[in-house]
């Protein structure tokens, strides 16, 4: 080779199924005239982070709650029962996906982004291990709601398997009363 600097990039099928260089690549080599230069590159087992962005509705979407003030307090987006089922027997409904979000895995100098599919899911294979910061940076979330947590932290260590879901959850939103009405008192449930 000629004296200059080089740029050592590692070829993943070369070294193993889930396994990926200990350093970052690419490996910068100075190599000076007449001497020889020499690279170890360590290699680790790779880990993963997969996960999911839901909207949790939570026991309400629809529930008024009154302050010390008497002003109200509406949480979510003002449509439904609050398990997104017709029946309220049902029970809570499951959280749903959220599509179309764009999530990204920060750290050692790199970042890693994907788009959620229809299901909210997304999935970061051939990590290196060590600390990273995962969060949501893109999309557009469903109107009055907000992410449980801005970003998580994440200490991946070699061939870690990491699942995180993320959730989006109904805003707290006052409301004003427009107009006096009468008492209402609560009945007792058989």
């Amino acid at each position: 080779l000629k004296p200059g600097v080089y740029y050592l990039e590692v070829d993943a099928a070369s070294v193993g199924f889930d396994r990926i260089p200990a350093p970052k690549t690419p490996i910068t080599i100075v190599v000076a005239a007449g001497r020889d230069a020499r690279c170890e590159v360590p290699i680790t087992r790779a880990a993963a982070v997969t996960g999911r962005v839901v909207l949790r509705a939570g026991d309400a979407e629809t529930l008024v709650l009154p302050d010390e003030n008497g002003n109200g307090f509406i949480l979510g987006n003002g449509t439904g029962n609050g398990n997104g089922r017709d029946d309220p027997a049902d029970g809570p409904a499951p959280p749903s996906g959220l599509p179309n979000l764009l999530v990204e895995l920060a750290g050692e100098g790199l970042i890693h982004r994907r788009v959620t599919d229809p299901q909210g899911r997304f999935a970061f294979e051939s990590v290196r291990p060590g600390k990273w910061t995962l969060k949501v940076v893109g999309g557009r979330l469903p109107d009055n709601h907000h992410l449980e947590k801005d970003a998580v932290e994440l200490h991946l260590a070699p061939g870690q398997q990491e699942t995180v879901t993320l959730a989006a959850l109904p805003d707290k939103r006052p409301i004003r009363m427009m107009q006096d009405g009468g008492t209402l008192q609560e009945e007792p449930h058989p």
